[in-house]
């Protein structure tokens, strides 16, 4: 228990530099260049995010759940694929900034999970958010550099060229970890429809939610509840990476919920980002700053609690294969949220974020009931099946064999 959370600590904090450096890459690339380039970069970085999403998903599903030489094969392919995004990136540059930008960071972020999948794998969080940080480091070090040496004469182009150099390094070791494994296509037909379509479900669970409030409402109202989203969703990646310290045992019991995360310290993780959470918002609503934003954390602290619950619940079902039932819930999950917007705002006029959050409070605790009861489902492990007919089978003939013995004699 002591090195779960010990290492739930370590990766945290790597996170919490990781998410720090990008905020002061935020503010140091509106102050230098304003606001219009970094709304062209944010742009990019979303286009990436669209990109990268249903390609990533079949990858980081089944990289802990299948066989090794499955699992290496596959990463091989995950590599080339990103590397393919990386070429067209580097050839579509001069021309178009915004989409290059977005595929050889897309691609870049591919070949980087490859490399990063290994340690994901055999359960260590921490070396995955260690070199995620180091990455963002890397990147935003370099960049900050040419922005403040280059003063006024600094540029867009010039500085996301900058920015997106350490993938270089970064494809160099993950072409010697995939070196000499032929690449293979990861899983079959159904598997991958699926996948594909559970990474559009969560791209929809988690930011369509922002997008159908800036039709519905005001710019304020979407900036209040955006800003509390993201904290409460930043808390709640713990829960997964809680999970992750799991992956290998839960792999060798063939996804056995008492192989994984303890009930008891899950919910006692989600209480305290919970607690934590509505701390923030009572803070902001005590000093009079941004009350607004206040107002929908004390809301979203419910949902940062049941998100941690529910990030390690989907560790355990990619494991235990339960892709079809998990995606459906979500289904539902994102059919309630958007409908309970739709009834806040639109029939009971209710205030925009606010709204929005008891909508996604709604939505995480159908969520967190469903999740919690699959993982707990008794499973029949691979093979069962197979094992049962064969012993049948053997006793079967074993009785016949005594009552001929019987019948002879």
């Amino acid at each position: 228990m002591f090195r779960h959370f010990a290492g739930l600590g370590a990766a945290g904090s790597w996170m919490i530099a990781g998410r720090g450096v990008g905020f002061l890459w935020t503010l140091l690339l509106i102050g230098t260049l304003g606001l219009g380039d970094f709304g062209v970069y944010a742009t990019a970085c979303a286009f990436a995010a669209i990109i990268s999403a249903p390609l990533e998903n079949v990858f980081v599903v089944r990289s802990v759940r299948v066989e090794l030489h499955e699992y290496e094969r596959e990463r091989s392919t995950r590599f080339l694929l990103g590397v393919l995004l990386v070429v067209a990136g580097i050839i579509l540059f001069p021309i178009i900034l915004t989409l290059a930008f977005a595929l050889v960071f897309a691609g870049g972020e591919m070949v980087f999970n490859a490399y990063k999948s290994l340690p994901l794998r055999n359960g260590l969080p921490t070396v995955v958010m260690r070199l995620d940080a180091l990455r963002q480091f890397s990147s935003i070090g370099a960049a900050a550099i040419y922005l403040l040496l280059a003063g006024s004469t600094a540029t867009l182009p010039v500085a996301l060229a900058v920015y997106l150099a350490p993938y270089a390094v970064v494809l160099v070791l993950s072409a010697v970890r995939c070196w000499g494994t032929m690449p293979a296509a990861p899983g079959g037909l159904r598997e991958n429809v699926l996948l594909l379509g559970d990474a559009f479900i969560i791209s929809l669970y988690l930011q369509g939610d922002i997008v159908l409030l800036g039709i519905l409402t005001s710019d304020e109202a979407v900036g209040a509840y955006s800003v509390a989203s993201q904290i409460a969703l930043a808390l709640s990646v713990l829960g997964q990476l809680y999970a992750q310290g799991f992956t290998v045992r839960l792999r060798e019991q063939h996804g056995d919920p008492a192989a994984g995360p303890r009930p008891r310290l899950l919910v006692g993780l989600a209480a305290f980002f919970t607690l934590g959470t509505f701390a923030v918002g009572v803070l902001l609503l005590l000093i009079g700053y941004q009350t607004g934003i206040g107002l929908v954390l004390l809301v979203m602290s419910v949902f940062a609690g049941l998100r941690t619950i529910d990030n390690a619940w989907t560790t355990v079902l990619y494991i235990q294969r339960r892709d079809a039932p998990r995606i459906a819930h979500a289904g539902v999950a994102l059919a309630i949220k958007f409908g309970a917007i739709l009834l806040l705002v639109l029939l009971l006029g209710g205030p925009g974020s606010l709204a929005a959050a008891v909508a996604a409070v709604a939505a995480e605790v159908y969520l967190c009931v469903m999740y919690t009861r699959l993982v707990h489902r008794p499973q029949v492990a691979r093979g069962a099946v197979a094992s049962r007919e064969i012993a049948a089978t053997r006793e079967n003939v074993a009785t016949r064999e005594q009552t001929g013995q019987r019948e002879h004699r």
